[in-house]
C-alpha cells in the first residue's frame, strides 16, 4: 500500500503556519516562524541548520542524505504582504470555513509550504533507504524582491540540487517561468502656492497627470496591455497574460494640503515583460519618455529582474514524474505555461542553470487578496502529488 499523507497534520501546520504573521514589509515575525518551521522539520526527521539566524533575514535550511544525488530541493518563501480592506475573517487567524483555510499567506505560500513538508514527513515514515537527497529552504523577502532570501540563500550553499520545485499558488498550471519587472517612481517637480493664488506656483500633480496620459498613449495602453509596436515582438496569438503590460498609479501621492498647490507628485509604474525583452532596455526607454518632458520630471528605480525561463526540455527531469504523479491525482496533466509575475526560480536557475518549475495549491489570481484562502482538498492532493514525485525521482521503494 502506498504512503499517504497525514491530513491532519498537513492541515494544523498550514494554520499554525498563517498563524505567525511574517509581514513584509516591515518584515516582521520572521524570527518566529524560523523557530517555529525548524522544530517542525526536526520532528520529521531532517537535519536543520538556520542560517543567518542573528540576522533580519534568517533561512531554514533542512536535508535528507546531504551530499546524495539526485538531489530534490523545495524552496518557500514565509513572507507575506501587508492586509488591506475589509476582511471578513481574521487575517490571521487559519480559519476553517467551506473546506478551506482563510489568511493572508494561505494562498502565496504557506499552503505550498505545508504541502512538501506533510509530503517528505510521508517519505521519512516509510523507514527504508533512498538514493538521493531532499532539500528545503525556507526564507524570507520575496515579496520585497528576494535579493535577502533566495538571493542570498544561493550564494550561500555550495551543493547544487539537480532540480527545484516552488509551491507558489499556481493551481491548476504548472510555471515553467515568470516574466521579468521593472518598478520605478516617476516624480514630477513644481512650486508651491497658496490655492487661492495658483498663477504664483507650478502645480506638480497637473504636470504628472500629463505625463501618465502621454505615457498611455505612446504605448498604446488598453486595460494594461501594451498595443504599440513593443507587441511586434511578442507572438500574434499570445494568452493575454504572456503579453507585455503596465500598471500605472499602484501608490500614488500628491500635496499635503488641500489649499497649497503641490510642490510635489508621483506615480508608481510597474512594468512586465518576457524575454524579447531586456530590464535594461525597458528601463531605459522609461527613462528617456520622461527625460523628454523636461528637466522637471525624474525616475526613481525600485526593482528591475529579468524574465527567467526553463526550456521545457531543460525541465524534463521534473517534468516526466511531476506529470506522472498530477495525472494519478488529477486524471489528467496540468497545463504548462509561465507566470505573469516573477518568483524566486531566477536565482536557482541564473546561479546553477538547473530545472525549476512554479507548482503548489493556491489557485492562480488567490495571492494578496481579501480574505486568502487555500482549499484543503487541493493542499491534499498537491502534497500526495508531491509525495509520488519524490518516490518517483529519489526511486523510494513502495510498501506493498
Amino acid at each position: 500500500m502506498k504512503t499517504s499523507i497525514d491530513e491532519e497534520f498537513l492541515v494544523r501546520i498550514t494554520q499554525e503556519m498563517i498563524q505567525i504573521p511574517t509581514i513584509n514589509p516591515p518584515g516582521e515575525g520572521y524570527h518566529k516562524f524560523v523557530d517555529f518551521s525548524a522544530n517542525i522539520l526536526n520532528e520529521i526527521g531532517m537535519d536543520v541548520e538556520v542560517l543567518n539566524y542573528k540576522s533580519k533575514y534568517p533561512i531554514v535550511y533542512a536535508h535528507i542524505n546531504k551530499g546524495q544525488h539526485p538531489e530534490i530541493h523545495f524552496n518557500g518563501h514565509y513572507d507575506v504582504v501587508p492586509i488591506q480592506g475589509e476582511w471578513t475573517v481574521s487575517p490571521f487567524g487559519g480559519t476553517i470555513k467551506d473546506n478551506k483555510i482563510f489568511g493572508r499567506g494561505a494562498s502565496d505560500m504557506k499552503g505550498g509550504i505545508a504541502c512538501f513538508i506533510s509530503a517528505i514527513a510521508s517519505i521519512i515514515k516509510l523507514k527504508k533507504n533512498f538514493q538521493g537527497c531532499i532539500s528545503v529552504s525556507l526564507v524570507p523577502d520575496e515579496e520585497t524582491g528576494g535579493k535577502f532570501g533566495s538571493g542570498l540563500f544561493v550564494e550561500t550553499l555550495r551543493q547544487k540540487p539537480d532540480v527545484v520545485i516552488i509551491p507558489e499558488p499556481s493551481f491548476p498550471r504548472i510555471l515553467l517561468g515568470h516574466k521579468g519587472v521593472v518598478q520605478v517612481y516617476i516624480e514630477a517637480l513644481g512650486k508651491t502656492s497658496h490655492a487661492a493664488m495658483p498663477t504664483n506656483g507650478k502645480n506638480a500633480f497637473e504636470r504628472i497627470v500629463f505625463l501618465a496620459n502621454s505615457l498611455l498613449k505612446k504605448w498604446a495602453v488598453k486595460d494594461g496591455i501594451i498595443n504599440s509596436d513593443i507587441r511586434n515582438k511578442y507572438p500574434k496569438k499570445a494568452d493575454t497574460l504572456l503579453l507585455p503590460t503596465i500598471t500605472i498609479g499602484g501608490i500614488a501621492s500628491s500635496g499635503n494640503a488641500i489649499n497649497s498647490v503641490p510642490e510635489k507628485a508621483r506615480f508608481s509604474l510597474d512594468r512586465r515583460f518576457l524575454p524579447y525583452e531586456k530590464a535594461e532596455e525597458v528601463l531605459v526607454e522609461i527613462k528617456k519618455f520622461v527625460k523628454n518632458h523636461g528637466e522637471d520630471f525624474r525616475v526613481i528605480e525600485i526593482l528591475s529582474a529579468e524574465s527567467s525561463i526553463s526550456p521545457r526540455r531543460m525541465a524534463l527531469p521534473i517534468l516526466y514524474p511531476l506529470q506522472n504523479a498530477i495525472t494519478q491525482i488529477n486524471g489528467s496533466p496540468a497545463p504548462e505555461t509561465i507566470s505573469a509575475g516573477f518568483d524566486d526560480t531566477r536565482f536557482f536557475r541564473e546561479k546553477w542553470s538547473i530545472p525549476c518549475i512554479t507548482y503548489g495549491p493556491g489557485y492562480s489570481g488567490t495571492a494578496h487578496i481579501l480574505d486568502e484562502y487555500v482549499d484543503i482538498q487541493r493542499l491534499i492532493d498537491v502534497s500526495t502529488i508531491f509525495l509520488h514525485f519524490i518516490e518517483e525521482f529519489v526511486s523510494v521503494p513502495r510498501n506493498t
